[in-house]
């Protein structure tokens, strides 16, 4: 007990020992230190940089030191960065590579062959050739890192040692600990229209503004520098914000830190560029620099997906919006065509030209009054496909417009009608609940080869076409009886445009949509069970879509039938993966739904690769991506943010090759102040790291006086019992001797 007893005691002086040598080493700065890296930038992966920072109250002078770098699987580079001269207290000395040496003309530049890797690798702090401090990254060599490797960074970011409040630089040996990724800023933040104008078409005085398209990890807490036509401002991170979306900017802050309206060229072009700097090393990270040319009255300059354009519909705060031509007309009066006027109808169809087909196909269009009118609006659906009308598009009065292709500003589609069966084709427009409303359905059957499907007064019938001129029925054309083919709302579901009861009564799209996919569920959702296809009832009446199929893939590959389900008037219904087995790829695919006959009634577009999450729906008419799926709903338009990152579960494996060697020459460094240390108690103190990064051990001198400091203070507290012990000892000694006499004279 008395043993134990000591031990507890030692113990017990040892801990507050051990507790502060702990907490000093967890607080241990090196007096030169790396202390920010970056393995690549906005610009690509040659965008790289190192940050030295002096963490001490004194100049350093850093003769005898060098930086080297080494590769994930160990080997060290031979092409190292020698130091010179001093850095001043708490500032930082910066090296970067090539192509943000024109930006930086006073910092020091990566040597030639340096080049960091960005899936992993270390770098090497040395003095005398003795390493005094590390940092490795993702797939680092486990010699040549500190603890565990600090996590990799994506473009706009960088690799950044941790800071107390105080601003002492964070030093565990622990690589993963030490180190973050930051956000610099500007990052995660990009142009996405910009409006330089100061009066509209109307004489109404204009805001000149800038809207940024802003991801899930924009750095909203920094501000912004930017560079307008040479002169550099900053945009204010309140106006930025944390939230993704949009941000429309219409002040700045000049360099005299003044709030002030945004200045554009409103005759001229305008050109801007992102200048953010990075976190410690005082390293400008330049952007592209962006020009927008010269507008006219009513334009703004926007991006879609095929790049910037002049649009005359502005969007400053929502969605952009193509349109080539002013809104209004010089014949027209008003804009009332944005819901597609009656007075335009479908006239003619040629589904089935002599020869090839594919881009010789047409329909037409017809003015029926006798002024010009806008299709802005206007939408043509062929069984599931629907085809957008541009928004500059117009027919003079009485006149006729013949159409193979559509373009909705955005891109570009070819038309593409059937030949054989039941076919129907509708003019109409899409509502706000984004439902496609028809104006006017047309059906046809079995079209013979070269002749159109046209519009008389008295009905439809084939003729030798006649494109952009009044139809006229030949000796060729064929029809004398001429059934009901076209109805001002979708079909009747006993129409037949033969009049021959052997073709199957069907009713045909626009009354059933196929409304939405998902192809690549978001977890905790999987492809086997949460994939879906959703069908839309755009009537009031009910529908059987009992034995109506639906398929999918490139080939429709896949197929399901419809088993005893009616459908119910403006009513929406899912099929999931789990119940139907249809196979939505992720890389692409599209599904089309036919009915009993057999005959193609809905068909979706095809898409590309699904970003998980996001489910391909129809929405106003046009087939688009969106990141809020909405089974058994109607359809909403979130769109997918450009920084936001999304993978899909087919994603490919990839790993990044070796950095490809940079050209760069040698040049001075620049110093650059960095947060004041306020505590100096660490200022004098140099810590050497080996590469294991293994603790320092408590000096045998400290052991030895924790030793006697605790013997002393047992033999205080045992003091009693140790003169006991003695006296007892001596009780027993004079004992002994009594009793040898009496044992002798025996």
């Amino acid at each position: 007990m008395k043993l134990i007893k000591l031990i507890s005691v030692f113990l017990f002086l040892l801990l507050p020992l051990q507790v502060m040598v702990l907490a000093y080493a967890e607080m241990a700065l090196c007096q030169l230190c790396i202390s920010e890296v970056q393995t690549q930038g906005l610009g690509g992966a040659t965008e790289e940089y190192i940050v030295l920072t002096n963490s001490t109250a004194n100049d350093y002078d850093m003769s005898g030191h060098t930086v080297r770098y080494i590769t994930a699987g160990g080997t060290p580079n031979t092409k190292t960065i020698t130091l010179m001269g001093t850095i001043p207290p708490y500032a930082s000395t910066a090296f970067v590579s090539e192509s943000l040496k024109t930006a930086n003309p006073n910092l020091g530049q990566l040597p030639a062959g340096l080049a960091l890797a960005d899936s992993g690798g270390s770098l090497q702090l040395l003095k005398n050739g003795q390493p005094i401090d590390q940092v490795g990254w993702g797939t680092a060599s486990a010699s040549f890192r500190e603890g565990t490797a600090a996590p990799t960074h994506e473009r706009g970011w960088s690799l950044v040692r941790k800071q107390n409040v105080d601003g002492i630089f964070q030093d565990t040996g622990d690589n993963s600990n030490d180190f973050e990724p930051v956000a610099h800023a500007c990052g995660g933040v990009s142009l996405n229209e910009i409006q330089p104008l100061l009066i509209d078409p109307d004489g109404q005085d204009l805001t000149q503004s800038v809207e940024l398209l802003k991801t899930s990890e924009a750095a909203g807490e920094q501000d912004c520098p930017l560079v307008i036509n040479n002169i550099p401002v900053k945009i204010a991170a309140g106006d930025i914000g944390f939230d993704a979306g949009l941000a429309v900017i219409d002040t700045v802050i000049d360099d005299s830190s003044l709030v002030i309206p945004l200045t554009l060229h409103s005759d001229a072009t305008n050109s801007l560029q992102f200048m953010p700097r990075n976190a410690l090393g005082g390293v400008i990270l330049p952007g592209a620099v962006f020009t927008q040319p010269v507008l006219v009255s009513g334009q703004t300059y926007a991006k879609f997906s095929t790049g910037f354009k002049a649009t005359y519909q502005p969007t400053i705060g929502s969605a952009n919006q193509l349109r080539t031509t002013p809104l209004v007309l010089a014949d027209t009066a008003s804009t009332e065509a944005a819901e597609c006027s009656e007075d335009i109808v479908l006239n003619e169809l040629l589904p089935n030209p002599i020869g090839e087909d594919s881009s010789q196909e047409w329909v037409e269009f017809a003015n029926m009054t006798d002024q010009p009118v806008l299709l802005t609006g206007c939408v043509l659906q062929i069984g599931g496909s629907q085809y957008m009308l541009g928004p500059d598009q117009f027919i003079n009065s009485n006149q006729f417009l013949v159409l193979g292709s559509f373009s909705d500003g955005v891109s570009v589609r070819t038309l593409s009608l059937k030949n054989s069966g039941v076919n129907t084709a509708s003019l109409g427009h899409v509502n706000n609940n984004g439902s496609f409303e028809p104006l006017q359905t047309v059906q046809y059957s079995d079209a013979p080869e070269g002749q159109a499907w046209a519009r008389f007064e008295d009905g439809w019938r084939w003729i030798v076409p006649t494109p952009s001129v009044e139809n006229t029925v030949t000796a060729q054309s064929t029809d004398t009886d001429l059934p009901p083919t076209e109805f001002p709302a979708p079909a009747a579901p006993d129409a037949s445009p033969s009049g021959d009861t052997t073709i199957p009564a069907v009713v045909t799209d626009p009354v059933i949509s196929i409304t939405e996919l998902l192809p690549n569920p978001a977890a905790p959702g999987t492809d086997d069970a949460d994939e879906f296809v959703e069908l839309y009832n755009s009537t009031d009446q009910p529908i059987n879509l009992t034995n109506y199929k639906l398929q999918s893939g490139n080939n429709y590959t896949y197929s399901y039938t419809i088993n005893a389900i009616t459908l119910l008037g403006h009513q929406y219904t899912t099929f999931y993966s789990r119940d139907s087995g249809l196979v939505l790829a992720n890389s692409s695919g599209r599904v089309s739904l036919s009915d009993p006959a057999g005959n193609v009634v809905a068909e979706t577009e095809q898409y590309d690769t699904a970003a998980e999450g996001q489910a391909w729906a129809l929405i106003s008419g046009v087939w688009q991506w969106t990141v809020t799926p909405t089974p058994g709903a109607e359809n909403i338009a979130s769109i997918p943010l450009l920084a936001a990152s999304t993978k899909s579960k087919t994603a490919k494996t990839t790993t990044k090759a070796a950095a490809k060697p940079k050209t760069a020459t040698t040049a001075a460094t620049k110093t650059t102040a960095v947060k004041s240390v306020k505590t100096a108690a660490s200022a004098d103190r140099q810590v050497y790291e080996d590469p294991a990064a293994t603790p320092a051990a408590i000096h045998t001198s400290i052991l030895a006086a924790i030793g006697v400091a605790t013997l002393l203070y047992a033999g205080y507290e045992y003091r009693y019992d140790a003169v006991n012990t003695i006296r007892r000892f001596r009780r027993y000694r004079e004992l002994r001797r009594a009793a040898r006499p009496q044992s002798s004279g025996r």
